[in-house]
């Protein structure tokens, strides 16, 4: 009897498994992505999938402690979408992902889906944007009522050499940083920055030391946490739209190239943001 292979059908299930054996805090649902430049015929097969698996995820978590999150599909096509979320929704999970995106379309064109989509989404629930993860991204994002984020891109910048500073992001492989005596970013409270160079990172990366992706990795991190903190002890989070797009023009031309920046109140949801982020930003300082 041939063993390990899964159905279309018991898909759905074993997902659930494998994340409740993982300890998993928030499950998501198996889903169909597809590309951007596929069919509407394509992205109508891939929600009616979306919507079967949903239902057979739902069930199966029923009476976990577990949070589960449905996902809503449909690709660049607003009828789909539509149809997608009023799907999703009428299963009524503990919070709502948009799927589907940042996968080489226009950024223009991700935004429109991202505003057709979230509209459908209710308000009373934790609203969660898949695979983006750029400051510009997640400032907007959270501007038109995104709670959570997902992204690499803060380690795979910093494998690449990008460090995240108050002044912008730094290629520390150019040859200026070569003799400098600072740290990264002497505002920064990372170990990175309490116990290495500048030149010395510089030094790794031209050596192509495994401990320099290390490094860089622990400091962009904390440098996003770092920077979350600093904006809701500040106040910026209450600010108005217009205030928060002028604030973050100011820092932004001034070099101030963060990440995760969470600034506004108008149109943004911010369920998770205002309820949970300081208690995770203390377990995560608590942490270290």
């Amino acid at each position: 009897m041939r063993t390990g292979l899964v159905s279309k059908e018991g898909a759905a299930l074993v997902v659930i498994d494998i994340q409740e054996k993982l300890g998993a805090d928030i499950i998501m649902t198996l889903d169909e992505c597809i590309a951007p430049g596929n069919s509407f015929n394509a992205a109508e097969e891939a929600v009616k999938r979306t919507f079967q698996w949903a239902e057979k995820c739902r069930r199966k978590h029923e009476g976990s402690k577990k949070l589960i999150f449905g996902i809503v599909q449909g690709g660049m096509f607003p009828v789909l979408r539509y149809k997608s979320a009023s799907e999703i929704t009428s299963l009524d999970f503990n919070g709502y992902a948009i799927g589907g995106l940042s996968l080489g379309e226009p950024k223009q064109m991700t935004w429109s889906i991202v505003d057709e989509t979230i509209s459908y989404l209710p308000e009373t629930k934790p609203r969660y944007l898949m695979g983006m993860g750029s400051p510009e991204d997640i400032v907007e994002g959270v501007s038109k009522g995104i709670d959570l984020f997902d992204s690499a891109l803060p380690t795979r910048v910093a494998r690449n050499g990008g460090l995240f500073t108050i002044y912008g992001r730094k290629n520390i492989r150019n040859a200026s940083y070569s003799m400098q005596s600072d740290p990264i970013d002497p505002e920064c409270d990372c170990y990175t920055c309490r116990n290495f160079t500048v030149a010395y990172l510089h030094h790794l990366f031209k050596s192509e030391e495994l401990l320099a992706f290390r490094l860089a990795s622990i400091h962009n991190v904390r440098f996003i946490i770092n920077t979350d903190i600093t904006f809701f002890s500040s106040g910026h989070f209450e600010q108005d739209a217009s205030g928060t797009n002028n604030t973050f023009a100011n820092m932004y031309n001034q070099g101030m190239n963060t990440q995760l920046t969470i600034l506004g109140e108008k149109g943004v949801n911010g369920f998770l943001f205002r309820n949970s982020f300081k208690s995770y930003s203390n377990l995560y300082l608590a942490s270290l």
